[in-house]
């Protein structure tokens, strides 16, 4: 479980201990993360960038296991597998329209309803 020091009301030292687990590689654990976020299975992400946003998602560092494939015109796919999908939909979105969710079909509902209802509130 990730804390954030900013919601902490108050803390308190505990006598609880815990057993390591010989076969626990970080590694592997940050690898499929996304923004802390973790899940039971690993769910395969792909998102395209248009040519203006990959200029600076070519220059985050990624994990070693996320992927770029460079597409024609300047955009790229990103591609990476994540336990969970919570934070991948809040990151997409500051992208507005230079992010385009490929996979997984879930996520690519949820984003293009998050864009309708921001959408709705212009329209009214």
């Amino acid at each position: 479980r990730n804390f954030h020091i900013g919601r902490m009301d108050w803390w308190q030292v505990l006598n609880d201990t815990f057993e390591w687990q010989p076969d626990f590689s970080a590694q592997d654990w940050v690898a499929h993360s996304f923004q802390g976020i973790h899940g039971e299975e690993l769910i395969e992400v792909a998102v395209q960038f248009d040519e203006y946003q990959a200029r600076w998602i070519r220059e985050q560092h990624w994990p070693e296991s996320y992927d770029i494939e460079e597409l024609d015109g300047g955009r790229l796919i990103l591609r990476f597998s994540t336990g969970g999908l919570d934070g991948v939909m809040r990151w997409v979105m500051q992208y507005g329209r230079h992010a385009k969710v490929l996979s997984p079909l879930e996520l690519q509902a949820q984003v293009a309803e998050e864009h309708r209802q921001a959408w709705m509130q212009y329209e009214k």
